[in-house]
C-alpha cells in the first residue's frame, strides 16, 4: 500500500461515507462523474479495500472504511476549519458573522444583551440566533464564528472548548390556584405526583438540562408533556395545570395567573450550571471574551 496520499482524496472518502450517493458526492465536492470515479479507483488502490460496497446506486462503507473514518473525521475537520479561523482573526475584528447557538431557556435573559454588546455603530457584527445544535458550533459557516450556550458539562467532540460560565437557580412555575402556591420555596419531592410540562431542546435535548436535576436529587419527575417553547409550556401551566421547571423568566412574560416559586432539595437551591463552547480554533477570538462576559453579567442579574 502506497503511503502517500492527496488530502483531497481523504475529505472524498468522508464525504461518500456521509452521503453514500454518487451524485450527491459529487454536488457536495463540485466534482465530476469521471473524477469521483477516478477518486474512489485511487482509495481502492491506497488501501488495498473495496471500501464502499454499492448495491442499487448506495454506497454502504465496508468495515475497513467505517473503521478508517473514525481516524481522518477530527483531524480532517481542523484542516477544513483553519481557512476559517485566518479569516475570522484577519480584518482588524470587524463586522464579524457570528452565529449564537443557544438552549430556549436561555434566550429571554441573553438575546438583548448580547445584542446590545455585539452590534454597535462602531463594529456592526451581524448576529443570528439559532437553536442549539452541535452540528452548528462543529461547522460553522465559513468565515462566521460559532458559539454554543447551553448546560454544563456535556459530551462534545475533542476539538470543542467547553467553559462553565455560572450556575443559575431553578424554578418551579405554577398555577396560582395550585396547592403548592402559597409555599416559600418547594421542595423537589414534593412534587414526584405532579405532571410536569418540559420543552425541548432540540438537538441538544435528553442531555444535561434534565439530568443534572435528577443528578443532583435523586428524584424522577413525571415528565409528561413536552412542548416546543417556553410560552406554550407556560400556556399550560397556566391553563392545563402543568407544573415547569425552568431557570428565570423575566416577568414580562410571564401570564398573570401563574406564580413563581424557588426550587429546593435536601434544603439546599437547585442549580443549573451553565457553559459555553466553541471550536478550538477560535478560543483566542476577542469576540469570544466579549460574550462570555454578557454571559455572566446578565446571569447574575437574573437571580
Amino acid at each position: 500500500m502506497d503511503t502517500r496520499i492527496d488530502l483531497n482524496l481523504y475529505r472524498f472518502m468522508m464525504s461518500l461515507v456521509k452521503l453514500k450517493s454518487l451524485s450527491k458526492t459529487c454536488h457536495e465536492l463540485d466534482i465530476s462523474r469521471a473524477t469521483f470515479n477516478r477518486h474512489l479507483a485511487q482509495c481502492r488502490d491506497l488501501f488495498a479495500n473495496e471500501l464502499f460496497v454499492v448495491n442499487k446506486g448506495a454506497y454502504t462503507p465496508t468495515l475497513m472504511m467505517s473503521q478508517l473514518a473514525q481516524y481522518i473525521e477530527a483531524p480532517l475537520s481542523s484542516l477544513e476549519q483553519s481557512h476559517h479561523a485566518a479569516r475570522l482573526f484577519a480584518d482588524d475584528h470587524h463586522n464579524i458573522k457570528c452565529t449564537i447557538n443557544i438552549i430556549s431557556p436561555l434566550t429571554s435573559t441573553l438575546t438583548l444583551p448580547l445584542i446590545d454588546a455585539l452590534v454597535t455603530q462602531d463594529n456592526p457584527n451581524q448576529l443570528t440566533f439559532v437553536d442549539w445544535s452541535l452540528h452548528g458550533v462543529e461547522q460553522p459557516e465559513v468565515g462566521a464564528l460559532a458559539v454554543g450556550i447551553a448546560g454544563y458539562p456535556n459530551q462534545f467532540s475533542e476539538h470543542l472548548v467547553e467553559r462553565k460560565l455560572a450556575s443559575v437557580p431553578l424554578f418551579v412555575y405554577l398555577p396560582r390556584n395550585h396547592r403548592l402556591s402559597n409555599e416559600s420555596r418547594i421542595n423537589i419531592d414534593n412534587m414526584l405526583d405532579e405532571h410536569m410540562v418540559r420543552i425541548s431542546l432540540g438537538a441538544h435535548d435528553g442531555s444535561a438540562y434534565y439530568e443534572q436535576v435528577r443528578n443532583q436529587t435523586g428524584c424522577h419527575l413525571k415528565q409528561s408533556l413536552t412542548v416546543s417553547s417556553i410560552t406554550a409550556a407556560l400556556a399550560c401551566v397556566a391553563t392545563k395545570q402543568y407544573l415547569f421547571v425552568c431557570t428565570a423568566i423575566p416577568s414580562t412574560e410571564l401570564p398573570s395567573d401563574i406564580t413563581v416559586i424557588p426550587l429546593y432539595a435536601n434544603d439546599m437551591p437547585l442549580t443549573y450550571d451553565v457553559g459555553i463552547h466553541h471550536h478550538r480554533l477560535v478560543y483566542q477570538h476577542p469576540l469570544i471574551k466579549t460574550i462570555e462576559t454578557v454571559i455572566v453579567k446578565s446571569l447574575r442579574k437574573s437571580e
